[in-house]
């Protein structure tokens, strides 16, 4: 769907005829053809969100599955998105909230093509541990997730600036409910009930 002036507003498609990321009406990042769905874009024609979803059954015999609803920081990616996976039977559905660096995504994908194209090695290492924390902030990290765990346990993280889970409650696949508290690290420094 167009706005009268040309813009892209919504795209509707089927697998082979997705589209890649678009910002500012330019196609960046990858390649298309693999996300059919809808694809929503802003005012400037940048991408800001979307559902997409897949599922099959394998030659093999196993099912594999996804979707997935989300909506994305401005000039950025997501931040809010309902997931679920299915790996033949395995499957995790949540709804996360997340914090993204306030970094533009066109130029953090530059940067970051750039230094893929560096030799192999420690300075590309380095680089790419200071782009994926840019200021010291983690480019993504997730910081509250109510969902189902691969484990049948139902859970609530809530979790620090860096991504890192700090409370946890959790009701297990048999039924036994718990809360931890847990540091940086991920080590459980309290749990309730103690066992």
């Amino acid at each position: 769907m167009l706005e009268p002036d040309g813009k892209l507003r919504m795209v509707i498609s089927n697998q082979p005829r997705s589209i890649g990321p678009i910002y500012k009406g330019q196609s960046f990042g990858y390649a298309g053809g693999s996300r059919p769905g809808i694809i929503f874009f802003n005012d400037e024609e940048t991408e800001n969100g979307g559902l997409t979803f897949t599922g099959q059954r394998m030659p093999d015999g196993r099912a594999q599955a996804s979707s997935g609803f989300s909506f994305d920081q401005f000039n950025q990616d997501q931040v809010l998105y309902f997931q679920y996976s299915d790996n033949n039977g395995q499957r995790r559905i949540g709804f996360t909230i997340a914090d993204r660096a306030s970094v533009d995504i066109y130029d953090a994908i530059a940067r970051r093509d750039t230094i893929l194209r560096m030799p192999t090695g420690a300075a590309r290492d380095s680089a790419l541990r200071d782009w994926a924390n840019p200021g010291g902030v983690p480019m993504f990290a997730p910081r509250v997730y109510l969902g189902r765990t691969t484990s049948r346990a139902a859970m609530i993280d809530l979790s620090d600036p860096n991504g890192k889970p700090r409370p946890r409650l959790m009701v297990d696949s048999l039924g036994t409910t718990s809360l931890e508290f847990l540091d940086a690290e991920g080590k459980v420094t309290a749990r309730l009930p103690q066992r």
